[in-house]
C-alpha cells in the first residue's frame, strides 16, 4: 500500500545508495591506505597491488560521492539549492548533519588535488596533510547515521558497525607496531579512539535512534506537518451513523508523486457517500491529511487522516450535531481503470439521517 500510494522517489533511492556505497568505499579506501602504510607484502600479493587498488578505490569513491551530490540536488522532497549542498551548514534541512557531510566531502576533494600536485608540495607536507583522511571518515559516518534514514534499520546499523570494525581494527594493527614513532602517541591514541567509540555508541543509541529523531535532528516543520485543507464554509449536516457498516469504493486518481496523493470517488452499499482524500508523506513514512466525506452531496466531515496501516489510510473526525466520533478506514488498491476498495465505517450517532 505505501509503495502505491506514496513511494519515495527514485532519486531518493539513487540518493541513498550511492551515500552507503560512498561509504564503504571510503572505508576500503582508508584501509588500504593503512595497509600501504604497514608495507606488508608476499610473493603472491605484491605491495605495489595494494598500492593500485588503494588508488582505484579512492576514484569509484569520488564517482560515487559525486551520484549522492547530484540525486541530493535533485530529489523533490527536501528541494535543495546548490548553495545548500556546497556551503557547510547552510541547509535548513538537518543543518548540523548536512553541514558534517558536506565538510567530509570538502575535505576529501581537497586531499585528491594535494595528490595531483604532490611534487609541488613535497612528500613531508603531502604526508602531514594526509592524516587529514582520518577526519573524513567520522564526519561522513556521523553525517550517515544522523541524516540517513535508513539508521534503524538491521542492515543499515550493519554497515555503519562494519566500517567502524574494519578501520579501527587496521589503525589498532599499526599503532601495535614497534616503529619507535608511535611509542610516544600509542597509549593516548588507544584511549582516545575507545573514548569515541563510548561517546558515538550513546549518541546513536540517544539521537538517531531515538523516536522523535526526525524532529530533533533540524528536519524543518514545513517537510514535518503536511497543510491542512480548508474546511468549506457551509455548516456540517447530521447523519446517521448509530452502527458500523462496510461500503465498497471506486474512484480515479488525481495525483501521485513521491510526496503528494489525491484520490476521490464513491462509496456504495449500506450508505451511499462519496470521498475525496488528499495525503501528504514525509521520506520517514509518516502520513497526514484530509479525507472528505460526504453523503447527498453535503460534506459529512472533513476526516483528519492519523496514519497508514496495512488495511489501509485511518481518519476520524467529530461531525456537528454528532455524538462522538467518526472513524474511516479507506483500503484502496491500484486497477487498470482506477482504485477500488473498501471504506469501513464507525462511531458516532445523531437523531438525523
Amino acid at each position: 500500500m505505501i509503495a502505491f500510494v506514496a513511494p519515495p522517489s527514485p532519486v531518493w533511492f539513487f540518493a541513498r545508495s550511492a551515500g552507503f556505497i560512498s561509504l564503504v568505499l571510503l572505508t576500503i579506501s582508508v584501509s588500504l591506505g593503512i595497509v600501504v602504510s604497514l608495507r606488508r607484502r608476499s610473493r603472491t600479493w605484491p605491495l605495489f597491488v595494494t598500492d593500485d587498488l588503494h588508488r582505484y578505490a579512492t576514484l569509484v569513491f569520488f564517482v560515487f560521492l559525486g551520484l549522492h551530490i547530484v540525486t541530493v540536488l535533485l530529489d523533490p522532497f527536501t528541494k535543495l539549492p546548490l548553495s545548500d549542498v556546497l556551503v557547510p551548514f547552510l541547509s535548513p534541512y538537518r543543518r548540523i548533519w548536512m553541514g558534517l557531510g558536506i565538510l567530509a566531502a570538502e575535505l576529501a576533494l581537497a586531499l585528491a588535488v594535494s595528490g595531483w600536485v604532490r611534487r609541488y608540495l613535497g612528500y613531508r607536507v603531502f604526508r602531514i596533510l594526509h592524516y587529514a583522511t582520518y577526519a573524513i571518515l567520522p564526519l561522513a559516518l556521523v553525517h550517515g547515521l544522523a541524516t540517513g534514514s535508513d539508521t534503524k534499520t538491521g542492515w543499515g546499523l550493519a554497515v555503519y558497525v562494519g566500517c567502524v570494525l574494519c578501520v579501527g581494527g587496521l589503525i589498532v594493527v599499526r599503532l601495535g607496531e614497534n616503529a619507535p614513532s608511535w611509542r610516544p602517541i600509542r597509549s593516548p591514541a588507544l584511549a582516545a579512539g575507545a573514548v569515541g567509540i563510548a561517546v558515538l555508541i550513546l549518541w546513536v543509541a540517544n539521537g538517531p535512534l531515538a523516536s522523535d529523531w526526525v524532529r530533533a535532528s533540524g528536519t524543518p516543520e514545513s517537510l514535518l506537518t503536511p497543510a491542512p485543507t480548508p474546511a468549506p464554509p457551509s455548516p456540517l449536516p447530521t447523519v446517521g451513523l448509530a452502527q458500523p457498516f462496510v461500503d465498497s469504493v471506486t474512484g480515479t486518481v488525481a495525483t501521485s508523486s513521491s510526496t503528494e496523493f489525491s484520490a476521490s470517488g464513491s462509496a456504495q452499499g449500506t450508505v451511499a457517500l462519496t470521498w475525496a482524500l488528499h495525503v501528504l508523506t514525509t521520506q520517514d513514512q509518516s502520513v497526514g491529511g484530509t479525507l472528505d466525506v460526504k453523503k447527498g452531496g453535503a460534506l459529512i466531515c472533513s476526516a483528519t487522516v492519523s496514519r497508514l496501516t496495512e488495511q489501509g489510510f485511518v481518519a476520524s473526525c467529530t461531525p456537528a450535531n454528532a455524538t462522538g466520533s467518526i472513524t474511516f478506514l479507506l483500503s484502496l488498491q491500484q486497477g487498470s481503470s482506477g482504485v477500488s476498495g473498501q471504506l469501513q465505517v464507525s462511531g458516532g450517532s445523531n437523531a438525523g439521517g
